[in-house]
């Protein structure tokens, strides 16, 4: 016997209880004889909230989004606002109404007697494909059909590509109309938020001006107050941000992937899929390898720090824990966190040892060709400028806290990492300079030029503040202390005029 139509039996049986309402747009539907008749069933999400199920009958495909009201959150709220119980149901009804396309409703049910209730809706699927928005006409058809919604009243709070589809004849239908909201008009402001939105998930690439540029063309084709370039660029920035403080504060609450530990000796965060207790860390301490005496220890491909609560000091662990997850989520390499644990006045955070990779200095002095120097050199340029452009700004910028493993520069040491409104010139050359002190002679002046050239491209500064530039960083770099790095920066200029 097929597996499927178990499972497609299964699911009919676990719904089964539901008030069911068919509608107004499916005449004749019945919900027991579409399971009758459906052919395949597969799992598109699943988690403890939320499971969306695609389904194949008569030839066609369906969705069927269940919700499970597990936390009492969602709950209350939906006991104070009974209105949102059935408000991507109503608004698919709407939009039909309106003539913008979306999914077809055709069924929904709701079992408030569990102890844990469930809504659903079955809605038909869009035929269509994710927009690819690759060139400037597409952008600019996005822009008229953004337009569109606005000039209706339509406001989607979760505005991104991914709930969008292009159907054979390039027009848009929306999808996930759940946080879908009918304004008699919308306001400027909003109008903005949600292009700032959407925009804010353009490829960042040499074209992103350029694309931005063209939706602001279809955007504004017969509006009578026009939106500016400037306008849309802060608005992507500001929902770029806020989604990154979103996103880094989830690793310290509950979450799918994280949960607060609460135990009677450790308390903290960690991972879901981590499961270190006091034991494991006291045995790391006892037998791992040292990395930095008393402070930082490796075990079993687990990298420990250790660090003691004084009065008045900052908590270095937690603030490496809650930097790991920033940095993460701006796609900055960073060894993966694993846990910040607090015993009585001691602290540790855990992260993942990359065995096998090299600090910086080394692996810059490992290379020899002069291609693979200056591709190293390049895409560490590239990646430090991405940092800055982030506004990071690591205050202790030296090679002993950058590994190179697996193809990529990882930044280490996070309990000096800040995020900051914005990180000035001299903060770049600052940082700039801490690098060129701590990496050894093996990286000739003419490497340090070119990796400085690579940094500044596109910046489009003259001649003039490159030379001021440059001295101000070879000036630092002249107070440092480079003796550990086997560096003696007199040695490196004499050798490159002495030959």
């Amino acid at each position: 016997m097929s597996t499927q139509p178990i499972e497609l039996m299964k699911l009919h049986d676990e719904l089964k209880g539901f008030q069911i309402e068919v509608s107004r747009f499916a005449d004749g539907f019945d919900f027991d004889r579409f399971f009758e008749t459906a052919e395949l069933c597969t799992v598109v999400k699943q988690n403890a909230r939320r499971q969306v199920y695609r389904i194949q009958a008569r030839g066609r495909n369906f969705f069927l989004k269940r919700s499970t009201l597990v936390r009492p959150k969602d709950r209350l709220r939906l006991t104070l606002l009974p209105n949102r119980r059935g408000a991507e149901w109503r608004n698919l009804h709407r939009l039909a109404a309106m003539g913008v396309a979306a999914p077809r409703p055709l069924a929904r049910g709701q079992n408030w007697q569990r102890r844990v209730p469930q809504l659903f809706v079955l809605a038909s699927e869009i035929k269509g494909r994710p927009p690819q928005l690759q060139d400037c006409a597409g952008w600019q058809r996005l822009g008229r059909f953004i337009a569109f919604l606005h000039r209706k009243g339509i406001y989607h709070s979760d505005l991104h590509p991914g709930n969008l589809r292009l159907d054979a004849n390039e027009g848009f239908a929306l999808l996930d109309v759940q946080s879908v909201f009918f304004l008699n008009g919308l306001p400027r402001f909003l109008r903005r938020r949600n292009v700032g939105r959407l925009l804010m998930h353009c490829p960042g690439d040499q074209n992103t001006e350029q694309w931005r540029s063209a939706f602001l063309v279809g955007y504004n084709s017969g509006s009578s107050s026009p939106m500016q370039l400037h306008e849309i660029v802060a608005a992507a920035e500001r929902q770029l941000e806020r989604r990154y403080r979103s996103r880094t504060r989830r690793c310290c609450k509950d979450s799918s992937e994280f949960m607060r530990v609460r135990g009677s000796a450790l308390r903290g965060y960690q991972r879901r899929d981590f499961n270190w207790g006091l034991a494991e860390i006291q045995e790391a301490v006892r037998q791992g390898r040292q990395l930095k005496p008393g402070r930082v220890f490796a075990f079993e491909g687990v990298c420990v720090k250790r660090h003691r609560r004084r009065l008045l000091h900052r908590n270095r662990c937690r603030h490496s824990w809650i930097m790991s997850r920033a940095l993460q989520v701006r796609d900055i390499a960073v060894p993966r966190a694993l846990a910040y644990l607090a015993l009585g006045n001691t602290r540790y955070y855990l992260s993942e040892y990359l065995g096998g990779g090299l600090l910086l200095n080394d692996y810059l002095s490992s290379l020899t060709a002069g291609d693979e120097k200056r591709l190293a050199l390049q895409r560490l340029a590239r990646w430090i400028r991405h940092i800055h452009s982030r506004r990071i700004w690591q205050r202790d910028f030296k090679s002993r806290n950058v590994l190179f493993h697996n193809g990529r520069y990882h930044m280490l040491d996070l309990d000096s990492v800040r995020l900051e409104p914005r990180i000035g010139t001299a903060r770049r050359m600052m940082n700039l300079a801490q690098l060129n002190a701590s990496v050894s002679n093996a990286i000739t002046l003419k490497d340090r030029l070119r990796f400085f050239h690579f940094y500044i491209a596109g910046a489009r500064w003259p001649r003039n503040r490159r030379r001021a530039a440059y001295q101000k960083i070879w000036e630092i770099s002249r107070g440092k202390n480079t003796a550990g790095y086997d560096l003696d920066l007199d040695k490196l200029f004499k050798s490159k005029f002495s030959n």
